[in-house]
């Protein structure tokens, strides 16, 4: 009888966390759903190249159908995505160092645009260098 996969919560002995996994798999569909947006790929184009059934993807992004691992690869497939460069970027090595990356490219972006002066970004990163001598 096959075993069923199931997320388990740190320090808890075998009780799965459902809304937690369901969560995650839902980020990595919506990861997946950027990266079509991006290439300009519809899901109904991703679908048909790939060989699911219509709206099979939708549903999956739509939280009708739980997303499972085989509809993870399928997409990336479609995409043309490497599964291990997929979930590299899902799941970079060093997160908090990217997190800091997209903040700063958010807020240089900003500055770039007038919704953020200058003096703001560098206060921030005055609290942010302080925050790190702690």
């Amino acid at each position: 009888m096959p075993v069923r996969a199931r997320c388990i919560l740190p320090g808890m002995d075998n009780l799965p966390d459902e809304a937690r996994c369901k969560a995650e798999g839902q980020r990595l569909v919506r990861l997946l759903l950027s990266e079509a947006r991006s290439r300009e790929i519809s899901i109904r184009s991703l679908e048909r190249k790939v060989g699911v059934g219509d709206s099979v993807f939708a549903k999956v992004l739509g939280g009708k159908v739980t997303v499972q691992l085989r509809h993870i690869l399928l997409m990336c497939d479609g995409l043309g995505l490497e599964w291990g460069d997929f979930f590299a970027l899902a799941y970079p090595q060093d997160a908090e160092k990217a997190d800091e990356e997209l903040d700063q490219k958010i807020h240089r972006y900003l500055v770039r645009v007038g919704l953020l002066h200058e003096e703001a970004l560098a206060a921030q990163a005055a609290q942010a260098s302080s925050a790190d001598e702690h």
